[in-house]
């Protein structure tokens, strides 16, 4: 049983890392080839990419803006947004 409270969009992937790990959690193709990402890794990738923007001095209230294709990566880069309040 899960003892992650659900209460913010991103408190989503604490859930599904502790109560539905999967190895092919979210795919998307790189170059013709599919790139899969396992719970652990699409977490660890937005935990990582949050402390970098965090490390730029971006935090609450920053203002940032995603222009991307639909991918993995965009996924990934609203979540670590979203953890730090911008």
């Amino acid at each position: 049983m899960s003892t992650t409270t659900v209460t913010r969009v991103f408190d989503i992937l604490k859930l599904n890392l502790e109560s539905f790990p999967k190895q092919e959690f979210v795919c998307g193709k790189v170059n013709g080839a599919w790139k899969k990402y396992s719970t652990v890794e699409f977490c660890d990738s937005v935990d990582n990419l949050s402390k970098s923007l965090i490390g730029m001095g971006l935090g609450k209230a920053s203002r940032i803006a995603v222009m991307s294709h639909n991918r993995p990566e965009w996924n990934i880069t609203d979540f670590a947004i979203m953890q730090i309040g911008a």
